[in-house]
């Protein structure tokens, strides 16, 4: 099997969330080459068996990749992908589940990156992790994220309680 061809495959499997496919494709997969794509791919799509997977084997949270490739019947996948950190990538997604494994596995939470383009000049918007829960709309995200201790650093708490919200 063409290696090309495996890397795509693995992507695949990867969206659909076959664990036990993409296991037994990940042992003769290259994850210094690859690893990095594989795990934006498993963010993007919200598979935290396979993030927790790919974390177990060595995959690195620290450096995403600059570009990803296509899989196939996703074109927006590849067509809207900006190079992020990881934990920017899973609160776009807002994906708690996945947030929370990055968080464990030593991702910071005042990382800072890419969560949208404008909509006027097209320009990549960067920010952290509560500007991309807010634009994307994950509401139960965001919550989690101004509960931790951590996110009082970078949130003025005390300005936002005055602010009056109706649910």
């Amino acid at each position: 099997m063409d290696p090309k061809n495996r890397s795509h495959i693995a992507r695949t499997l990867i969206a659909t969330g076959n664990k036990d496919f993409v296991e037994t494709l990940l042992e003769q997969a290259d994850l210094q080459v690859d690893g990095s794509d594989y795990l934006a791919c498993a963010i993007y799509f919200g598979q935290k068996d396979i993030v927790k997977l790919l974390l177990k084997k060595g995959v690195s949270s620290v450096n995403p990749p600059v570009s990803v490739n296509e899989v196939p019947s996703y074109p927006e996948y590849q067509e809207n992908y900006r190079k992020s950190p990881f934990l920017i990538q899973a609160a776009c997604q807002g994906n708690q589940e996945i947030f929370q494994i990055l968080l464990q596995n030593g991702r910071d939470i005042k990382d800072a990156g890419h969560i949208c383009l404008s909509r006027r000049r097209r320009n990549s918007v960067i920010s952290n992790v509560v500007a991309a829960a807010s634009y994307h709309g994950h509401f139960n995200l965001l919550k989690f994220i101004l509960q931790r201790p951590e996110a009082r650093e970078f949130v003025n708490i005390p300005c936002m309680e005055q602010v009056d919200v109706k649910s």
